[in-house]
């Protein structure tokens, strides 16, 4: 495997830790505030498909598992993806 190849997987894997951070304290804020209700929609489909992921098993993240839990705190909540052009 090509050094090249593994930066770019290891900062791939850093931009996403970094981009669910951003659900993660966008969520502590909302419940902070008193809202009940919230969607959340975001260009990055992997962001999507690893928070749906943890409602079909379990997942290793902690991060995941700490925005499930907070997800928890609002009676109505959906995640969806769209695109870069209409974003």
């Amino acid at each position: 495997m090509e050094s090249g190849f593994r930066d770019s997987t290891y900062i791939q894997g850093i931009v996403l830790l970094l981009m669910l951070r951003g659900i993660l304290n966008g969520l502590t804020l909302l419940i902070d505030r008193g809202y009940n209700r919230v969607l959340i929609q975001t260009d990055n489909l992997e962001r999507v498909q690893v928070i749906q992921e943890k409602i079909a098993n379990e997942s290793n993240s902690a991060l995941v598992r700490r925005i499930h839990h907070l997800l928890r705190h609002f009676s109505h909540w959906q995640i969806g993806h769209i695109s870069r052009e209409d974003n």
